[in-house]
């Protein structure tokens, strides 16, 4: 919801930018953008995961929905949440792609994708059942927007330390956040 909100207001101005030449200003729009969807989705994942159990339970739990159904609910939604701020980089990236006229990249991050999430799920059911498809979901969202970016860091100049910057950055927050949470919700 974040990732698609934050694409919604992104792609505008960045096209705006990049169609009035002013390339600086569309890779500051596009990192700034960045760093928002980290900010957000960063501690939305902490928090799924650290209380997956907990949410799962109020939700779900009730007549032939039992705890061991909530357990293994629970640690599906917390292999989901590991995925999610890639995901929703993705769905930042991906427009902006088609912005700066780099379609074939789109085109063939989505096709890989769905390769590579298929052939994660296949490999990964095996040892981890269900979990398997949460996880190689999520490594699959990771992949892509490694390499989504890496193709605009070299059509636009994106800055891969500020990337790592900022996604350490608010990843050490929403993790302590998400255990704080975790163990203040145990008391």
């Amino acid at each position: 919801l974040f990732g698609v909100s934050i694409a919604a207001a992104t792609l505008p101005v960045f096209s705006k930018a990049w169609a009035e030449g002013q390339t600086g200003e569309a890779k500051s729009v596009l990192e700034r953008s960045l760093r928002q969807v980290f900010a957000i989705n960063g501690p939305a994942a902490a928090g799924l995961a650290f209380l997956s159990g907990p949410v799962i339970a109020i939700i779900y739990q009730y007549g032939a929905f039992h705890s061991v159904d909530t357990q293994a609910t629970a640690a599906a939604l917390l292999c989901y949440a590991l995925g999610l701020p890639f995901y929703s980089a993705v769905k930042v990236m991906v427009p902006v792609c088609y912005a700066v006229g780099a379609v074939r990249v789109a085109v063939i991050s989505s096709v890989a994708s769905v390769g590579v999430n298929i052939g994660l799920n296949l490999l990964l059911i095996e040892s981890l059942g269900h979990l398997g498809l949460a996880l190689g979901t999520s490594v699959t969202a990771l992949l892509n927007s490694l390499f989504v970016f890496s193709l605009l860091r070299r059509r636009i100049g994106l800055s891969a330390w500020g990337a790592v910057v900022s996604l350490l950055k608010y990843g050490s927050i929403a993790v302590g956040m998400g255990v704080s949470v975790f163990y203040l919700q145990e008391a």
